[in-house]
């Protein structure tokens, strides 16, 4: 068969077997032209990218690496590594809006800057296109190597100090994905910067105000007690332009819950009209080699609750309270490294749509879209579906939210949920 860029796809896909035959080829093929028209074209350059290299990208976006070697936590020889807890990999259909929004923006402004001055070229041309993104909790960067390739210059907000440690950078790391894929000239350090801050103390940054075309929040505000994700949501807007997008993807439908939740006592909230009836937690255990402390089941999260910020996961479920030898080794290395020593794990931590659009009430915000995630699109949240008492079988699924910042000369308050831009 000819060496072409589907039949190296198919290769790098294990869709052949030791002996070369191809294994269902038609409709592997299809699915996977499938998922470049839909998840990869969007976002591509059209420019630098031909058809093997769309195919290269589309792999790269379906192979994420789900755990980290950190040299701290080898001090006795083993291979421990560190799961962050809050990367899901792939390239879910939010992702791909935010990055098509990249891509467009940047071609728009490629254009105006040609139109000012046709000499431009190469890093100088491309420096003058990208569009400024804050990844608010980027994890180890799953997102943020996206969003380069895309045309973006982003901001890295990561708290947890063991991905950007003195002697590995994660994030840095991750972006040698973005690499192959960058204009002619372009470096990964002309297209992104980190920042070792929890949320509330980046977003106060004198240099961050007014600064960014769009913020991403992937996974973040389920990890902040009520009080936090207030102030972060609030925080938000002063660091986006006037109009500037921001994304958020949460825990919704009980996803970590499924079926163990305790409907008695969220049916209850509801019946109290409270802010956050779908915001709770369970089994909440902070994280001290000699305590163990159960907080219990499906505590409610009231809009004053200050619990610690810290989501340093060592990885893996804890049962019976009990920390394996790796855990605390982890743990040991934190406090080495001068992280606090107390921990919080909060497992079974989500909101339903409701609480997610109450975080924003009185915000410079307007809301442009309410979505439950699917994998290859979005499905609208109905009125019914805002809390699960509805007729949906809602469980499990994620939320997706689309707002925009309200001009600074507005003073209107938020739009309601479901509105389409």
């Amino acid at each position: 068969m000819k060496k072409t860029f589907l039949t190296i796809l198919l290769c790098a896909l294990g869709t052949y077997d030791a002996h070369g035959s191809a294994v269902d080829e038609k409709a592997i093929l299809g699915e996977f032209k499938h998922f470049i028209a839909q998840k990869v074209l969007p976002w591509a350059d059209p420019r630098i990218l031909n058809d093997l290299q769309k195919a290269q990208l589309a792999l790269a976006c379906t192979q994420e690496p789900p755990l980290q070697r950190i040299p701290e936590l080898q001090p006795d020889g083993k291979d421990y590594v560190l799961d962050p807890g809050f990367s899901f990999g792939a390239i879910e259909a939010p992702l791909v809006e935010a990055l098509t929004f990249v891509r467009r923006t940047y071609e728009e402004r490629r254009a105006q800057a040609l139109a000012r001055d046709p000499t431009l070229q190469g890093p100088a041309l491309d420096k003058l296109s990208r569009v400024r993104i804050m990844d608010l909790g980027a994890g180890h960067g799953v997102n943020m190597w996206k969003f380069v390739v895309a045309g973006a210059h982003v901001t890295a907000v990561e708290p947890q100090r063991s991905l950007l440690s003195r002697t590995v950078n994660v994030l840095w790391d991750m972006l040698d994905k973005a690499v192959p894929f960058l204009p002619k000239g372009v470096t990964k350090k002309d297209v992104s910067h980190f920042v070792g801050n929890e949320a509330s103390q980046a977003l106060v940054k004198e240099h961050f105000q007014n600064t960014f075309d769009g913020v991403y929040a992937s996974q973040l505000l389920h990890c902040l007690s009520p009080k936090e994700a207030l102030e972060c949501v609030a925080l938000i807007p002063n660091v986006l332009k006037d109009r500037g997008h921001l994304w958020v993807r949460e825990l919704g439908g009980f996803a970590h819950n499924g079926a163990g939740l305790d409907k008695a006592v969220y049916r209850d909230q509801l019946s109290q009209q409270k802010r956050f009836p779908g915001y709770m937690m369970r089994n909440i255990k902070p994280y001290l080699l000699q305590e163990d402390t159960t907080f219990p089941d499906f505590v409610p999260l009231e809009e004053g609750d200050d619990y610690p910020s810290r989501h340093r996961y060592p990885g893996g479920f804890v049962k019976g309270g009990v920390l394996s030898h790796a855990q605390k080794v982890q743990l040991l290395a934190a406090k080495a490294m001068g992280e606090e020593f107390s921990y919080q794990h909060r497992s079974y931590f989500s909101f339903d749509p409701q609480s997610l659009l109450g975080l924003f009430e009185g915000t410079a915000f307007d809301m442009k879209a309410l979505y439950w995630e699917g994998l290859m699109d979005v499905t609208p949240i109905k009125p019914d579906e805002m809390t699960y008492s509805g007729p949906g079988d809602t469980q499990g699924r994620r939320l997706y939210l689309l707002a925009m910042r309200q001009t600074r000369s507005t003073t209107s308050g938020i739009s309601s949920p479901g509105e389409s831009s």
